[in-house]
């Protein structure tokens, strides 16, 4: 009996330990996952976001478990801005090792087998299903907000990529701006519409193809910060007239730094 007391109170003891060191900041973690996109934010009131979970096969949901306490398992919202697989493709893997609170999925549909594998693990998680569309809003806590920016719901999306789901994080006077792989069209949208995206961190569009990153669009968002999610590939990406475009900004890539995370304590990165 004794042991077993000894036992319980080195278990409470080590939780009480662990949810004491909680990091009091809001941290956005652009996950390394190669050629494709995954975001994961650990928030100072405890929520959690991923956004996008990388190619099929990815490590995703075990770089996210890396991340948290060993005893959490629980993810509050995970979006995927749009269907293409270097997107979604992780997501499958995610699904099926946490449990999701909401997931907030795109306007359009598509019918691939990766589509066919992340439908049937969105099916089976029982989660709360949204369709994500501008001005949708999700708060995380009296200072932490999650809007949509884009689709609108009236407009009109000839791809995947156009209907990306759009998102700005703000957490007190601080902003992140998540922008899928939406192209010059939809960036020429959301200025004609003259929504604020204004951000201090950029989630750079598309892998830095030349096909997005506007340089209007970059003067008005107006980041601190780049991101670029690419890894190895045939593209170009990222194209030489995006990095240009950038030139006034701190440029991080995950193929040449790795593993990315950007702390906020509201106020300053």
């Amino acid at each position: 009996m004794f042991f077993i007391a000894l036992l319980a109170f080195v278990a409470v003891s080590l939780f009480a330990f662990v949810v004491n060191t909680r990091d009091p900041e809001l941290v956005v973690h652009f996950l390394n996952v190669g050629q494709g996109d995954a975001i994961f934010v650990e928030m100072p009131t405890g929520h959690t976001l991923l956004i996008d979970g990388g190619l099929s096969g990815s490590e995703t949901a075990y770089i996210i478990g890396s991340l948290l306490p060993f005893y959490e398992r629980d993810i509050d919202v995970v979006i995927a801005t749009h269907l293409d697989s270097d997107h979604i493709g992780g997501l499958i893997s995610v699904l099926s090792y946490f449990d999701i609170g909401t997931i907030v999925v795109p306007q359009r549909r598509g019918d691939t087998t990766v589509l066919s594998s992340f439908w049937y693990m969105v099916d089976k998680e029982q989660s709360n299903v949204v369709t994500g569309e501008q001005g949708m809003k999700i708060a995380f806590g009296d200072d932490i907000v999650l809007e949509i920016l884009s689709p609108a719901s009236d407009g009109l999306y000839f791809s995947e990529n156009q209907s990306s789901i759009v998102a700005k994080l703000s957490y007190k006077n601080d902003s992140f701006l998540f922008t899928g792989d939406i192209d010059q069209r939809i960036e020429r949208s959301l200025l004609a519409r003259t929504i604020d995206v204004s951000a201090d961190v950029l989630k750079v569009a598309h892998h830095g193809s030349a096909s997005s990153s506007l340089p209007a669009f970059i003067e008005a968002v107006s980041p601190t910060i780049a991101v670029i999610q690419v890894g190895k590939n045939s593209y170009g990406h990222p194209h030489k007239d995006v990095i240009y475009t950038l030139k006034d900004t701190t440029i991080l890539r995950n193929d040449i730094h790795g593993h990315i995370s950007i702390k906020s304590n509201g106020n300053s990165l």
